[in-house]
């Protein structure tokens, strides 16, 4: 039987959460279906997605547009020239030459348009507000191909507050969410699927060697892109107020914010900056850590740094951000963004005895294989995709 063709689409880059999941998407899809990535923004080989399928799986929109159209392509590359010869040369497909002369807006929508028609179905990998999402859900809802949005970043209903910015919305075949907080943001609209998917640890199989807790809290782990909207200076401030000999707090991740957070930690030798690890490579500071700290972001979906956390069987203390309240209904450390409660529940953790850490440990594990494992989220992946083929 011929395989149904699928295309993956989205402002997929070289790292991230929405990076891994398209990634996992695919490979989990693979087997049955023929599937392509559709890039609407500039990777390179770099891209995270290639740590689950090869790289002729993926191709860029701009560079579609680029090879179907030579008066773009000549723009593009006298820009890319004027630039230095940095990235590559469809990356200047969209320049204002372009776009005055040569039409560029028109023909990327075209192109947008022929994608759609060769493939069965379309899987968005974005945010609502990401470049050419109106377009590809009207598209295919047009030409009646099923498109599924999988929302990477919360939903900001505030966004879409006029019913031209509604009524493309309606379109969507299927909504998939991380979380029901995610999923309750958009019951305004009158025609409105959903289900519910969560992530899993991509590297669950390395995690799952990390043996459950034995032993006191006195090392903490936090991972995150580091920005101000990620509150780490919170994490740092509380862990300084409640360091005692032995203690330590690795920050791993890289960003606009590392000079104000290394400025906070004040040559803190027991506060350690790791700079950017790779999703692979994580383990070892899991295994390292007994605790590890969730901060807040107001437009959190997940994060994946839970999961992970969950599979490694470490003591989490979260903000009530995301979907880590669904995850871990029973947890008892949650903080509110402030130091104050933070530092309560890392006093708290602290407390807890070997025993009382062993339990918590073996809770968090069985918690992730109830319904977070790898297998699972993959059939949920395959099942939607043969309930909404079959349904045409």
């Amino acid at each position: 039987m011929k395989k149904k063709k699928i295309l993956l689409i989205g402002p997929i880059g070289d790292f991230g959460g929405r990076e891994l999941e398209v990634g996992f998407i695919a490979n989990a899809l693979n087997e049955e279906c023929d599937v392509k990535i559709c890039s609407t923004v500039y990777y390179t080989k770099q891209s995270q997605v290639f740590d689950f399928v090869a790289e002729e799986h993926m191709f860029s929109l701009a560079g579609k547009v680029v090879e179907k159209h030579m008066i773009i392509k000549l723009f593009a590359f006298i820009a890319y020239i004027r630039f230095g010869f940095k990235y590559s040369v469809s990356c200047f497909f969209n320049n204002k030459i372009n776009k005055k002369y040569a039409s560029v807006v028109r023909k990327t929508h075209q192109v947008i348009e022929d994608l759609i028609v060769e493939n069965d179905m379309i899987i968005i990998c974005a945010q609502l507000s990401s470049a050419y999402m109106k377009e590809i859900v009207s598209y295919s809802f047009d030409k009646n191909i099923p498109v599924v949005f999988r929302t990477t970043g919360a939903v900001i209903k505030e966004n879409f507050s006029t019913n031209e910015k509604i009524e493309w919305l309606e379109k969507v075949s299927l909504y998939l969410h991380h979380s029901v907080n995610n999923t309750n943001r958009l019951v305004f609209l009158n025609n409105y699927n959903t289900k519910i998917i969560d992530q899993c640890a991509f590297n669950e199989k390395r995690l799952f060697e990390i043996p459950l807790l034995e032993e006191k809290v006195n090392i903490f782990l936090t991972i995150s892109r580091l920005v101000k909207e990620k509150n780490i200076d919170i994490v740092i401030k509380a862990f300084k107020k409640i360091k005692k000999d032995g203690d330590k707090l690795y920050v791993v991740g890289n960003g606009s914010d590392l000079k104000n957070l290394i400025a906070i930690a004040d040559g803190d030798e027991d506060i350690v900056f790791t700079g950017f690890v790779d999703n692979i490579k994580l383990v070892k500071y899991f295994k390292i850590a007994q605790c590890v700290i969730i901060s807040y972001y107001e437009f959190e979906t997940g994060p994946l740094t839970g999961i992970e956390a969950m599979s490694a069987a470490r003591i989490i203390i979260s903000s009530k951000t995301g979907a880590m309240e669904e995850r871990i209904p029973f947890n008892k450390f949650w903080y509110d963004n402030s130091v104050e409660l933070l530092v309560e529940q890392m006093n708290s953790v602290k407390k807890l005895t070997k025993n009382e850490c062993f339990t918590y440990s073996s809770e968090i594990r069985e918690e992730y294989l109830k319904g977070y494992s790898i297998a699972s989220i993959k059939k949920k992946y395959r099942n939607v995709v043969n309930e909404t083929l079959s349904s045409l």
